[in-house]
C-alpha cells in the first residue's frame, strides 16, 4: 500500500543482548532486519529506522534514518520520531523484535485502518494488546508532544486513551498471532531457530 511509511523502532538499549541491535540477531539464517525489509519493501514507499546507530544500517537500501528528540520515554520516543521524519501521514509502527511479520496481515491492518478514520489502530487478543504492531496518523504528533508535557508515564498503551484509539481483534487470527512472536533473551532465538514457528 503506496503513500504510506513503515518505522522500526530499533532504539531499545537490549541489555540481554549485552547491547548488540536485536534487529541483526538471526533466524533461520537471516537476520531480524533482512526478514523484515523482505516484506517491507513490496508494502511501502518509505522505511524509516529509529536508531542512534544510524551507520550499522548505511549498506542497506534507500532508508530514513531518525533519532529521538524527546529522551528517556521508552518506544513513545520512538513513535514520536518516526512520526515527526515520516513523509507521509499513515505510519505503521513496530519493534526490530519481530522476525515473523505477514505481509498479508499488515494489508488487512491497513486496510482496515483505512476503512473508519481513527488515529491510531491497534491489534487485540484475548485481553492483550500488541501496542507495537500499530499504524499511527502522523497529525497526532501535537498531542503527542503535549503528552510528553503532562505525564512521565513511558508505556506507548498509556498514551492511547488521550487519541482516537481503535481496536481491531484478532484473537482468531493465526497468522496475526505469528506476526507478534518477538525476541526478549537469547534463548528465544534458540527456541525460535529449533521452532516449528520458523516454517514459512
Amino acid at each position: 500500500m503506496k503513500k504510506t511509511s513503515a518505522a522500526i523502532l530499533a532504539g531499545g538499549k537490549a541489555v540481554r543482548f549485552n547491547g548488540r541491535d536485536k534487529a541483526f540477531l538471526e533466524v533461520e539464517g537471516r537476520t531480524i532486519f533482512e526478514r523484515m525489509l523482505s516484506v517491507l519493501e513490496p508494502i511501502f514507499d518509505e522505511i524509516i529506522v529509529v536508531t542512534d546507530r544510524p551507520e550499522q544500517y548505511a549498506e542497506f537500501g534507500p532508508l530514513v534514518c531518525a533519532h529521538d528528540i524527546f529522551r528517556d520515554r521508552g518506544p513513545l520516543s520512538g513513535v514520536h520520531a518516526a512520526l515527526d521524519i515520516s513523509t507521509h501521514e499513515i505510519v505503521f509502527i513496530f519493534g526490530c523484535d519481530l522476525p515473523f511479520l505477514q505481509p498479508a496481515f499488515i494489508r488487512h491492518q491497513l486496510l482496515t485502518f483505512s476503512q473508519k478514520p481513527t488515529d491510531i489502530l491497534v491489534p487485540s487478543f484475548d485481553d492483550k494488546i500488541e501496542p507495537l504492531h500499530t499504524i499511527y496518523r502522523k497529525s497526532i504528533l501535537p498531542l503527542l508532544e503535549h503528552y510528553f508535557s503532562i505525564a512521565q508515564d513511558k508505556k506507548t498503551r498509556s498514551f492511547f486513551p488521550f487519541v482516537n484509539t481503535r481496536y481491531m481483534d484478532v484473537s482468531s487470527d493465526l497468522e496475526a498471532m505469528r506476526s507478534f512472536i518477538n525476541i526478549n533473551s537469547p534463548k528465544d532465538i534458540d527456541i525460535l531457530n529449533k521452532s516449528v514457528y520458523i516454517a514459512e
